[in-house]
């Protein structure tokens, strides 16, 4: 009786054990919750406008990958012992919802965490450009504008209505319809061959509309579109890797952004409204 009661004994214990290594007790994380990122400038006369769309967090933990994640998001950290969290903030690439990139420019937030297992921490991040950048802006601030018709009907105009701003004191606008079904517009870009460089654009309005770059070589300008655009008639913010054209052109004369805009299928009219144009590049 005394060697079945240690038997069993013995075989519950290897049971538990057993238990406890295929279902080992699971580490519980430490949260951190973003709601967004703010940004900041302390040269907006070179920099431009602060207002960004910042609409994901890639996150690091001591350099290692955590994930992606949409904001506003809530982070699981596994901590074991004090840590540094990396935060890089994520924009839509070309307007694609699906699309999330850590935008190059834009500086990490760098945050020392200590472990609060179950706990939620919540982060206000902040983020600025990168320094050594640069800007090339079109806020249409002034008359003349650094847009020039390329071909189609009709030019980018500059407006000034506060319903048609969407900050500062003035604003591109195409206008279409059934006389001017086109527009084709082009700017010269001072950008370095072989450097990342992105576009920047807010934009609202009841056209679509397309955003390219053509390299200038002697008796050759190839072109190419790099992003489609629906209408949208909330002011929205577009980012466009335009290196993924001038990468293909490595030793253009110079290059160019080409913005167009066409009447759809069934449109008899619209309009598009354009704001804050940056191409910035090391």
């Amino acid at each position: 009786m005394r060697f079945v009661t240690l038997f069993i004994l013995l075989v519950a214990t290897l049971l538990h054990t057993g238990c406890n290594i295929i279902n080992p007790t699971e580490e519980v994380p430490t949260y951190v919750h973003i709601d967004s990122f703010t940004f900041t400038s302390t040269q907006p006369d070179l920099t431009g406008t602060n207002r960004q769309a910042i609409t994901s967090v890639w996150a690091y933990l001591d350099g290692a990958n955590v994930g992606v994640f949409e904001l506003p998001a809530d982070i699981p950290v596994l901590l074991s012992r004090k840590s540094q969290l990396q935060l890089a903030p994520g924009v839509r690439n070309q307007g694609l919802n699906d699309y999330h990139i850590a935008y190059p420019f834009f500086e990490f937030y760098n945050v020392d965490l200590e472990p609060t297992p179950g706990k939620v921490i919540t982060l206000q991040p902040e983020t600025r450009y990168i320094a050594n950048l640069q800007y090339w802006k079109e806020s249409f601030e002034n008359g003349g504008g650094q847009f020039i018709k390329l071909s189609g009907d009709t030019a980018i105009r500059r407006v000034q209505s506060a319903d048609s701003v969407y900050e500062g004191g003035g604003a591109g606008v195409i206008v279409l319809n059934g006389n001017y079904p086109t527009s084709e517009n082009i700017a010269t870009l001072p950008i370095t061959p072989g450097t990342q460089c992105w576009l920047e654009i807010h934009y609202r309005g009841t056209l679509a509309f397309q955003v390219g770059g053509r390299a200038i070589f002697s008796g050759n300008t190839p072109y190419a579109y790099l992003a489609g655009v629906k209408p949208k008639e909330e002011w929205g913010k577009l980012y466009v890797d335009m290196a993924q054209f001038t990468r293909l052109h490595p030793n253009a004369l110079a290059y160019s952004v080409i913005i167009k805009s066409e009447l759809g299928e069934g449109q008899s009219d619209g309009y598009l409204l354009l704001d804050n144009i940056k191409v910035i590049s090391y």
